[in-house]
């Protein structure tokens, strides 16, 4: 069973159907593309902060390695950075998320995506509906001027 972290688009203004069509599923876990193909992985999900991070940080690994003129082991580091992105692939992408404004909103138990969405969805109320006026005090309760409560 996968766990899933939902993230809710700031709101545009178009209603609860475009806000739907937005939202954002990450699933926990391990990430065999990002293991196996970081640079492509962080570009297509535009984590462009993440990813500059990412060759930033090869490169003077690289270079380090170089210079100290054991190459072999810059490869080893260079796989290293491969596995701590694939491990953290998720968080990367939920850090990304809420940069651009998205709010995580739930936190799902489920086997697939779809399974997800369908449990989340059942109880979605929709971001972009108007606010819920205030409800009225129960029945029998009177405020008093003092703002105390009276029965």
């Amino acid at each position: 069973m996968a766990i899933w972290t939902v993230h809710e688009p700031p709101p545009r203004g178009r209603g609860p159907l475009d806000q739907a069509d937005r939202i954002v599923f990450v699933r926990d876990g391990l990430s065999w593309a990002a293991l196996l193909f970081p640079l492509i992985w962080l570009a297509a999900r535009r984590a462009w902060l993440a990813l500059v991070l990412y060759v930033v940080i090869l490169t003077l690994v690289t270079v380090a390695f170089q210079a100290a003129d054991l190459p072999a082991w810059g490869m080893v580091a260079s796989a290293a950075m491969s596995v701590i992105v694939g491990l953290e692939a998720a968080g990367l992408r939920r850090w990304t998320l809420g940069r651009r404004g998205f709010k995580p909103v739930a936190v799902i138990s489920a086997p697939t995506r779809d399974d997800a969405e369908r449990r989340f969805f059942a109880g979605w109320n929709g971001a972009a509906s108007p606010p819920q006026a205030p409800r009225p005090a129960t029945a029998g309760v009177i405020a008093t001027p003092a703002g105390m409560v009276a029965r």
